[in-house]
């Protein structure tokens, strides 16, 4: 008994680790419970962050209005580019492909992003009632 009393320890140590490898195993397995507990309290912070913030509103929606700006000038000279080269450049559209494919990757990400970001309290708000 001395030699399983030197590796196993004593029977308060031994529960402590099967209570620790219980406690382990049960932080590995995310319920759904434990899920909509966790997102709730994301959405909590992040309400309580924008009224923090508030006083950044006008900032907010400034750089929404430039960037919704940037979006609708690229996107209008992306169609008037594309006219152009039907009608003029023997129906070849390379141009207007170039600035499409770049609005794509570089435009409409940063367009999304910010104006989520502006309208994400509205749809966070009306998601909790």
């Amino acid at each position: 008994m001395g030699i399983l009393s030197a590796v196993f320890g004593t029977a308060k140590n031994t529960d402590k680790i099967v209570d620790g490898a219980v406690k382990g195993i049960d932080k590995l397995v995310f319920t759904n419970e434990e899920k909509a507990e966790y997102q709730a309290k994301a959405a909590d912070w992040f309400l309580r962050y924008l009224e923090a913030s508030q006083p950044q509103n006008v900032s907010r929606r400034l750089i929404a209005v430039v960037v919704s700006a940037v979006w609708a000038f690229y996107s209008v000279l992306t169609a008037i580019v594309g006219l152009l080269e039907l009608y003029l450049g023997g129906g070849t559209t390379v141009g207007a492909e170039f600035l499409a494919g770049t609005g794509i990757k570089l435009v409409l990400p940063s367009f999304g992003l910010i104006v989520s970001f502006y309208f994400i309290k509205h749809m966070i708000s009306a998601a909790k009632t």
